[in-house]
């Protein structure tokens, strides 16, 4: 790290590089996510995100039942973590492990 005298910056200098070497990317988050047992939570975090970004913008009540919808959906998915587990069809967990 350098600092410069008499103007309160800094500069960190990065020691390592991250490679991302993966085939397919998309695949190796989605294993990731199914793997830690939380894909059904990430969802619905991601529909709430989505949920907000709808319900800050004034549509004049023309998206309540699109809202409620995201609203079900979110707690259907929360219940599925809650409650379940993802296991695959074809019985290869290769890629989950």
């Amino acid at each position: 790290m350098s600092v410069i005298e008499n103007d309160f910056s800094y500069q960190i200098k990065v020691a390592y590089w991250l490679v991302r070497d993966a085939e397919n990317e998309e695949d190796t988050r989605l294993n990731f996510h199914v793997k830690s047992g939380d894909y059904f939570s990430t969802l619905a975090t991601i529909l709430g995100f989505i949920e907000e970004k709808v319900g800050e913008q004034d549509y004049g009540g023309s998206l309540d039942y699109e809202l409620n919808v995201l609203k079900r959906m979110k707690k259907d998915l929360l219940y599925l973590n809650d409650n379940f587990d993802i296991t695959r069809k074809n019985n290869n967990k290769a890629d989950l492990e």
